[in-house]
């Protein structure tokens, strides 16, 4: 059985789209756990709607506390259905190929799921009536299809949404922590440094752009107006929580971890304690340095 997650907050303008594109799956051994997370629309409704006409499918969660982020409401969930064998991430706002589950779980299945195991995929990226603006995310945005552990470490190649994982891997994952970066990095991490990645090149859902995307894919990252929406973020607090999250990652799993890698997360953790250029070095020699341009400068100057 797959366990696919949906977390929502404020959804109600495409939640039914989704749902009924995870229902409409050619794979059907699955369970879909919609999430709310304290919503002040109707996406409560839209919920219960769904679980009367799915009883079989649908388990709704309606939380009582705010969980606070994206990241913290997936790892919740991961930790409450941690005994299925595979498990999905979605956002309430895409819409998902009728055979995206079936895709996904196959290239799952090649592997050793005895060990943590991950796969994601491509999407299409769509505006809000899904026409379609690009026919690969990955291409478009110039994001790595693939990474070892040590750049992993200072960026991410992993779409949530596209992911599937592993039992093994939601074990060593929970519970939550403030020093995780995010949802899918943190996962991808512990793939990478106990498991496999697997990579699926072709789409497997539309992931729709609106004006309400919590994180999208609306501007192009070689664009002078990506350029200088990405550099008035906290870039410093940003790789610095990257660091915390490689101490967190230490704290968990380090003992289990190939002393390589482990060498590789432990400077890396700790060079926030040294000088720019002791910090700039060891990027370079653990080959955590990011290959793009952009964030490449952004580790020169603010890293």
């Amino acid at each position: 059985m797959v366990t696919v997650l949906v977390a929502v907050y404020n959804g109600e303008k495409y939640l039914a789209d989704l749902l009924n594109s995870i229902i409409n799956q050619t794979y059907k051994d699955i369970r879909i756990v919609v999430s709310d997370d304290l919503s002040s629309d109707k996406s409560p409704e839209i919920i219960k709607e769904f679980f009367e006409k799915y009883p079989d499918k649908i388990i709704p969660v309606f939380r009582k506390t705010s969980s606070g982020s994206a990241k913290a409401h997936f790892i919740y969930l991961l930790e409450e259905f941690s005994d299925s064998e595979f498990l999905m991430f979605c956002d309430q706002d895409d819409v998902w190929f009728p055979d995206k589950i079936e895709k996904t779980l196959s290239l799952m299945l090649k592997g050793d799921n005895n060990k943590p195991r991950l796969v994601h995929t491509d999407c299409v990226l769509a505006d809000e009536f899904l026409n379609i603006t690009h026919k690969s995310f990955k291409k478009f945005s110039m994001v790595p299809t693939v990474l070892p552990f040590s750049k992993l470490l200072a960026e991410n190649s992993v779409q949530g949404a596209s992911a599937m994982v592993n039992k093994a891997l939601v074990k060593e994952a929970v519970p939550y922590s403030e020093d995780m970066v995010m949802h899918d990095r943190w996962v991808a991490l512990i793939a990478s440094a106990l498991g496999e990645i697997d990579y699926l090149d072709e789409p497997t859902f539309f992931y729709r752009q609106h004006s309400k995307n919590q994180i999208g894919a609306s501007k192009k990252p070689s664009s002078l107006s990506y350029i200088k929406m990405r550099l008035k973020t906290n870039i410093a607090k940003d790789i610095n929580l990257s660091r915390r999250q490689a101490g967190l990652l230490l704290k968990r799993i380090g003992d289990k971890m190939p002393n390589e890698l482990k060498l590789i997360a432990e400077e890396y953790a700790n060079s926030e304690k040294l000088s720019k250029l002791e910090r700039i070095r060891i990027l370079k020699r653990r080959n955590i340095m990011p290959d793009s341009a952009l964030k490449k400068i952004k580790f020169l100057l603010w890293g």
